[in-house]
């Protein structure tokens, strides 16, 4: 049989205090299933022991944007940092990327070091990991970050895609512009992750996607799979009187699970089993 599972994730967890309050009190409600983790965050340990109290799934959220490094070698004389000596913010970090003025062993490091605090913190390597602002689906950070998912064996991710994204006429067109190009960069991710042994969970082909081969992931059942997935989406949308959920801290994530008995139509099928983590859009 065909199951589905929806998984919706907090970001941004041990932002800050209030941010940890709301994301448990959404948890405890049942509106929350999963959580993922700003290790350098103001309020990442206090974020941690939460999630050890309360029991709450927890990924890794990494951050190359915001607030400083949690790698002592790069807190000064990195390319990762504005002159202030902070990260170089949302907008920042693309235009930096873009100039050529990061250097990808220091993503590469960085990233690392968050693994290893998560780690610390939590007692275990995070089950999935994505990117604060979606920095993991940039170009050359694309490839970075999948090296140090499969060097730590970290089996999930995710891509920011929005299906219907492209009907929304009321967003600013500043903002649509920002939105369509981390839709770009997400669809030219996937190969990448893919390559890399990473699972991600991707929305079907509708008249919003321009390549749908990069989403059928070469499966038989990859487009039953994704029909489905977009029907939970709409019925989302549907409940939140409309809302598209691409604001805040709560991002919604779709996921699929393939139990056993469900059979491709070929009769050398096998059975498997996969488990979705978070999607977010800003």
């Amino acid at each position: 049989m065909f199951q589905a599972k929806l998984i919706v994730t907090g970001d941004d967890f041990g932002y800050c205090p209030r941010r940890n309050q709301g994301i448990v009190e959404c948890f405890l409600a049942g509106a929350v299933s999963n959580v993922s983790l700003l290790v350098n965050g103001s309020a990442a340990e206090d974020a941690a022991k939460l999630a050890r109290r309360y029991n709450i799934p927890i990924g890794l959220h990494a951050n190359l944007s915001e607030g400083s490094p949690v790698c002592e070698m790069l807190k000064t004389n990195s390319s990762l940092l504005s002159e202030a000596g902070f990260f170089h913010g949302k907008m920042g970090f693309r235009t930096a990327l873009s100039k050529g003025l990061l250097n990808m062993s220091e993503v590469k490091q960085e990233l690392k070091a968050q693994v290893d605090l998560f780690h610390e913190l939590t007692g275990h390597l995070p089950p999935h990991m994505d990117g604060h602002q979606h920095i993991h689906v940039l170009p050359k950070v694309r490839h970075v970050f999948a090296e140090v998912l499969e060097e730590y064996g970290i089996e999930y991710t995710r891509v920011p895609i929005e299906p219907g994204l492209h009907n929304c006429d009321w967003i600013e067109p500043s903002l649509m512009d920002f939105y369509v190009g981390v839709e770009e960069d997400s669809l030219n991710t996937v190969d990448v992750f893919t390559k890399h042994g990473i699972r991600i969970p991707m929305p079907p082909q509708g008249p919003c996607f321009g390549t749908a081969e990069k989403l059928l992931l070469q499966d038989p059942l990859a487009a039953l799979r994704m029909e489905l997935i977009w029907l939970l989406r709409e019925l989302c949308l549907y409940t939140c009187c409309g809302n598209t959920l691409t604001s805040g801290s709560l991002w919604l994530s779709l996921a699929w699970k393939c139990c056993s008995g469900l059979h491709s139509t070929s009769s050398a099928a096998a059975e498997s089993e996969e488990e979705s983590i978070a999607t977010k859009q800003t």
